[in-house]
Parts: C-alpha cells; sequence; structure tokens
C-alpha cells in the first residue's frame, strides 16, 4: 500500500498525538542554534594540549639538571641574602607608604584643632 504526500499528511493529522509543551521550540534553539559559542575552538586545544606535552617532557627529560642549578642557587648564600632584603623591604614599603596616603596626618591634625 503507497501513499502519496496528501495522504501521509491526512494520516499524520488523524493520529491522536499531544501537543508540544509551549517552550519546546525556544528550549531546542537555545541548545542548537543559539547556544553560546565555545571559549576555545579545537585548534587552540590542540595547540595548548601540544605545548604542555613539549614543555612535560623537557621537565622529565631535563629534571635532574633543573634540580641540580636551583639546588646551586639556593645554596649560595649571597643570593639568599639579597632575596631575603628585597623580601623585606618590599614588605616594609608595602606597610609604611601605602596604608596611610600623604595628606592623611594633616586632615588628622586639622580635624583635632577643631574645638
Amino acid at each position: 500500500m503507497k501513499y502519496d504526500d496528501a495522504s501521509l499528511d491526512r494520516a499524520l493529522s488523524a493520529l491522536p498525538l499531544e501537543e508540544a509543551p509551549a517552550s519546546l521550540r525556544s528550549a531546542i534553539l537555545a541548545r542548537t542554534a543559539y547556544r553560546p559559542a565555545p571559549i576555545l575552538s579545537v585548534a587552540e586545544i590542540v595547540a595548548i594540549a601540544s605545548i604542555a606535552a613539549v614543555l612535560s617532557w623537557i621537565a622529565l627529560t631535563m629534571g635532574s639538571q633543573i634540580g641540580s642549578a636551583i639546588a646551586a642557587a639556593f645554596s649560595n648564600l649571597a643570593l639568599l641574602a639579597w632575596l631575603a632584603a628585597g623580601a623585606t623591604a618590599a614588605v616594609a614599603l608595602e606597610f609604611l607608604t601605602l596604608s596611610q596616603p600623604l595628606y592623611a596626618p594633616q586632615r588628622r591634625a586639622r580635624d583635632r584643632a577643631k574645638p
């Protein structure tokens, strides 16, 4: 038994089907046509993975040499002294200068002078 297009349409229309939910069309469009663009493209993901693979390979093959270079750098007492002095100066300047602006003592003195 063959149906032509008109008879198929009539047969489908005669079926007792439920109505689709009202939000179905918008939900389908939101997940297909209006979906947000991905953060990274496939080429960027491949590039990042390749760079990570090369860096991990270098770290594994050069690990012992990198470790001995770091150990030699931190066994140098002059380097450690300069690092400590720089860190101390940075912390001291951070606490002494940025916590109060230059005009703060003048403003406090003006506020105290009023009876």
